[in-house]
């Protein structure tokens, strides 16, 4: 009877895990990783920061969006069509958002 039981909670355990939704902050995470991996203007990766800042603003204690975020800074100060100036301002951005994702 125990045995019966355990296995009948087992596989109701797994079939919940099976079916487990991913949550909204997930998905957008997700979808904002898929944008900036596809990013290839200095505009797109603009949207890229600009979103990973919105979601950091609505998720304060999760890292990534600072990460992301800041990886979107990096590329934008690698780009070779911008001034050394702008260069330096988004690898600047990118360090502070670097600090507080630590």
């Amino acid at each position: 009877m125990k045995k019966s039981l355990f296995t009948i909670i087992l596989i109701f355990a797994i079939i919940d895990s099976v079916f487990a939704q991913e949550t909204p902050y997930q998905k957008v995470m997700k979808t904002e990783i898929a944008r900036l991996n596809r990013a290839d203007s200095l505009n797109k990766f603009q949207q890229s920061a600009n979103a990973f800042s919105r979601i950091s603003q609505l998720n304060p204690t999760e890292w990534l969006p600072f990460y992301y975020g800041a990886l979107a800074y990096i590329y934008q100060g690698l780009d070779n069509s911008m001034s050394l100036e702008k260069k330096d301002e988004a690898l600047t951005k990118a360090e502070e958002l670097i600090k507080k994702a630590e």
